[in-house]
């Protein structure tokens, strides 16, 4: 039996399972689709708590202990995994352009002055020299040492730490019911002693609590010549987080009335795009490359929900982070450490049935949560293969540097070899002809090893490749239909639309693509030129 079963592999999850494995428990992490599935993908990854608090208390004091162990935890990943995490903590601009936000802001550099935390006014000429993209000058302007941390690449560093610790890491796993000791899946029944859910705004699908999803939309952009700035800035309508390769993210959408809609909107995208471009007018010309949206557990009071749960002996939750989910991980994992494994008492203001029993799980939670068909735990066998997952679509134009097949050979190539693809061990051709070739790849992912073949067919113009992973049944289907057409001497055209169905391990391959989108191809595929990109979940 497992020590700790841990449920959803958000950067919760995660950061909980390497935690607790890192102390020596046996863990076991599921998760029903990948790691970094759910709001961690979405995430800006802020590390504000001076900038987010708008009063002192537990929100702050949390954030606060938080952010300072983010140094030490990014320390040890790098040791254990060898993954940089990038993260800055050289301060953020908070901006006021209306004399109501910008009273405010005065009042808060009063309050966290009077506790002994940093922050201070920016003059004209400092807040020109830290923001020289910025459009109308601000009523205030206001430095905090806040920051950001890359959110996907920390909840990847997490789960391979945690395996590096002797965790197991099951993705493509869905929860199907609980009955303490036991956790009912889709792939048989894991056992533990203590079960920690960490299933963000779709806990509330498992038990009755007080949280409840509220989405939030960002956007992506690339900005090619000067940055806007040299540090995040943060106003009243809008954040603008810098990222690797002069890309700035736009946040977020507060959307509490969206439910479990994950969609993104062309209403809040352009919202999001006319506010940065409001605040740093050079943005207007920037390229957008991506857009996605997330659910945030969210609580009443915006305090998360930690410790067991009322009724369900065996059980304990931690979710309800809203806003700050990235921000208090380490703070989170290490409370939950020490209860779980060392009985010590967690924050009275962070208590789960604070609020009393919550709500009934609204219309299509549950389902989202616990697979219709629920088979009984006698009926399900460990050693059966995973049903097949969802199908993803995913859909984008670029432009390419290089003729047809040529480009597409390298745009492939480079898909496969991104962050979650981190140990290519051997790519070798092993039979080719006339407008086709057969490639095995040897990857190692999570500690296993996994091998495929694939088969290229190649129409200059217009091509399918239908590739299948041979072992470990990872791709039920891999469909790639594009189309090829020449734009001008030496470039083509690339309109590119996949569809996935995964069956195990879709950490391997989702976010590998997924990826590629995500960051832009300019500086990590050679050949291409520009490209945008729209990645939709079918």
């Amino acid at each position: 039996m497992n020590d700790i079963v841990v449920v959803g592999g958000g950067i919760a999850g995660c950061a909980i399972a390497y935690e607790c494995a890192r102390r020596g428990a046996a863990v076991t992490l599921l998760e029903r689709d990948f790691v970094g599935s759910g709001a961690t993908g979405a995430a800006a990854g802020m590390l504000a708590p001076q900038a987010e608090a708008e009063r002192p208390g537990p929100a702050l004091d949390f954030g606060l202990a938080s952010r300072g162990m983010f140094k030490d935890l990014l320390a040890d990943l790098r040791e254990e995994t060898g993954m940089r995490v990038d993260m800055d903590l050289d301060g953020i601009l908070r901006l006021a352009h209306a004399e109501p936000s910008a009273a405010e802001l005065r009042r808060r550099v009063e309050w966290q002055g009077a506790l002994g935390l940093q922050a201070r006014h920016c003059d004209a000429a400092e807040v020109r020299a830290l923001a020289p993209g910025l459009g109308r000058p601000p009523l205030e302007a206001v430095w905090l040492p806040d920051g950001s941390v890359d959110a996907f690449g920390l909840v990847r560093a997490l789960a391979l730490a945690a395996r590096a610790r002797g965790a197991a890491i099951r993705e493509g796993v869905g929860l199907v019911s609980l009955h303490p000791p036991e956790v009912v899946t889709t792939e048989g029944v894991v056992r533990g002693a203590a079960i920690v859910l960490t299933a963000g705004a779709w806990t509330a699908g498992i038990a009755s609590l007080a949280v409840v999803p509220v989405k939030g939309q960002r956007l992506l952009l690339r900005v090619w010549g000067s940055a806007p700035a040299r540090l995040p800035l943060f106003s009243d309508d809008c954040y603008l987080v810098p990222k690797a390769g002069g890309h700035w993210l736009a946040g977020a959408t507060m959307e509490p009335g969206a439910g479990f809609d994950r969609r993104v909107t062309a209403g809040a995208l352009g919202d999001l795009a006319r506010a940065a471009a409001t605040l740093c007018p050079g943005l207007a010309a920037a390229e957008p490359v991506d857009f996605r949206a997330g659910l945030r557990p969210c609580t009443p009071d915006g305090l998360p929900l930690l410790g067991p749960v009322p009724g369900l002996p065996g059980v304990w939750v931690a979710t309800g982070h809203c806003r700050n989910g990235i921000l208090l991980a380490p703070w989170t994992a290490r409370l939950l450490a020490d209860a779980l494994l060392e009985g010590r008492p967690l924050p009275a203001a962070c208590a789960v049935d604070r609020f009393g029993p919550g709500p009934a799980p609204p219309p299509g939670v549950a389902e989202r949560a616990m697979p219709s068909a629920t088979p009984q735990p006698s009926a399900v066998a460990a050693s059966e293969p995973a049903a097949d997952g969802p199908p993803y679509d995913l859909r984008f134009t670029a432009v390419l540097g290089a003729p047809p097949g040529e480009a597409l050979h390298t745009l492939l190539d480079a898909a496969r070899l991104q962050a979650h693809m981190p140990d290519v061990r051997s790519v070798e051709v092993v039979a080719s002809g006339e407008g086709w070739r057969t490639t095995e790849w040897t990857v190692a992912y999570l500690g296993q090893e996994v091998r495929w073949r694939q088969r290229d067919e190649i129409d200059p113009l217009r091509m399918a490749i239908r590739s299948r992973l041979l072992t470990g049944g990872v791709l039920r289907r891999f469909d790639v239909d594009c189309d090829l057409l020449p734009l001008r001497e030496g470039q083509t055209t690339l309109e590119l639309s996949i569809r996935l169905e995964v069956g195990r391990f879709p950490g391997l391959v989702l976010p590998a693509v997924r990826e590629v989108i995500r960051r832009n191809y300019a500086g990590l595929i050679a050949g291409v030129t520009a490209s945008h990109g729209v990645v939709g979940r079918g």
